[in-house]
């Protein structure tokens, strides 16, 4: 869940031991700097010295709830909400929202994490909403020390995308990753990756 922008908010308040992040950020409009003939602007580069907000109009109130113990595991919640300021169209607008849960485990030897997400009206951002779609992710991650030198980073990944009003990408993507490491010294870490992915589109193409 991506949410980098412009914004305020509460880290780590602490209320019995669990600990609450919030906060209300905005999207910071895309800008690409041209060289200008205007000789009136000092710097004649554009996206410079303007008194624009800065934003697109794409807004997110976001919250992680943590630093809750289920025994050994390590819980996470997440809860966002995406919505549009005046500056999209009204027609345009559209409110999203995103739930997420990650479990992990931390042991001598390495960590595992459970990882998902429900996002309606969006997908990996509230920022960018799509009326209508609905997303699901899924993951278990991790790594395991087999000695202080030899480690193996492992990924397996369920990723489905449903847009009720066109179909034309809906697809179901599944992955996997398996990343052996061997650290000779501080410097020199060769590793493998091997990797495999495959894409279901709902019209059967892929």
């Amino acid at each position: 869940m991506n949410h980098d922008g412009q914004g305020a908010g509460v880290k780590n308040f602490d209320i019995g031991g669990v600990q609450f992040d919030v906060a209300t950020v905005s999207q910071v409009k895309s800008c690409s700097p041209e060289v200008m003939a205007d000789e009136t602007n000092p710097s004649r580069i554009t996206c410079t010295g303007s008194s624009d907000t800065g934003d697109n109009g794409h807004y997110a109130l976001t919250t992680k709830t943590h630093n809750i113990k289920a025994g050994p595991i390590d819980v996470e919640v997440y809860a966002n909400y995406g919505f549009d300021s005046k500056a999209v169209d009204s027609d345009a607008r559209l409110e999203a929202w995103q739930g997420g849960l990650v479990l992990s485990h931390t042991n001598d030897s390495g960590v595992n994490k459970v990882i998902l997400r429900y996002s309606d009206n969006s997908d990996n951002s509230v920022y960018n909403k799509t009326d209508d779609l609905t997303t699901v992710y899924a993951s278990f991650e991790g790594s395991h020390k087999f000695t202080q030198q030899a480690q193996i980073e492992y990924l397996l990944a369920f990723h489905d995308y449903d847009n009720g009003k066109d179909n034309t990408d809906n697809r179901k993507n599944y992955g996997a990753i398996v990343r052996p490491m061997y650290f000779w010294n501080d410097v020199h870490s060769p590793g493998l990756e091997a990797g495999y992915q495959r894409v279901d589109y709902d019209q059967g193409r892929g």
